[in-house]
């Protein structure tokens, strides 16, 4: 089971706050939106990974496991996707 990154936790948990339904432009502008904070957040694991902050990844397995960030975060997080 991959992890789930905190951009990815607060939108499935955004459901339970809004007591309302959006429409359609709306939910595509704000899966958007989505998409741009997945992109930043893999950007900054890669980053960081690379940088040799492996402290603050709790990773299976070692630091020695992956090539580099991008790796770590493929293996850690499947991609991104849910």
């Amino acid at each position: 089971m991959s992890k789930q990154t905190a951009v990815e936790w607060f939108w499935n948990e955004i459901a339970e706050v809004l007591p309302f339904t959006v429409d359609s432009i709306t939910a595509i502008k704000m899966y958007d939106k989505l998409q741009q904070a997945k992109a930043i957040e893999k950007e900054q694991i890669v980053e960081a990974w690379n940088g040799g902050n492996y402290g603050y990844f709790y990773s299976k397995g070692n630091k020695e496991d992956f090539n580099d960030g991008s790796e770590y975060y493929n293996e850690v997080y499947k991609g991104g996707e849910q």
